[in-house]
């Protein structure tokens, strides 16, 4: 089973769990970080029996690569800043 995001991060970041996905793909990054392992979340929990895997559908020189890789540097730089690993 493959569960496709594009557009629905805001959706998928309050009382959704789809447990059954195995793969998650995310077309549409966001600046916050934090929905993105949100949404990637919404079907990976503690107790799911299987790998699932997720993927960025990223286009080279875009706007979506832009917003992907600042939002990881967003991330390294707080983790940085925080003393987190």
């Amino acid at each position: 089973y493959t569960l496709s995001l594009h557009d629905a991060l805001p959706i998928l970041g309050t009382a959704h769990n789809i447990p059954e996905a195995h793969h998650t793909m995310i077309n549409s990054p966001n600046w916050n970080n934090g929905e993105h392992e949100q949404a990637m979340g919404r079907n990976w929990r503690l107790n799911t029996p299987h790998d699932v895997n997720a993927w960025f559908w990223i286009v080279e020189d875009s706007e979506v690569e832009v917003v992907y890789n600042r939002s990881k540097s967003k991330k390294n730089n707080t983790q940085i800043l925080l003393g987190i690993n």
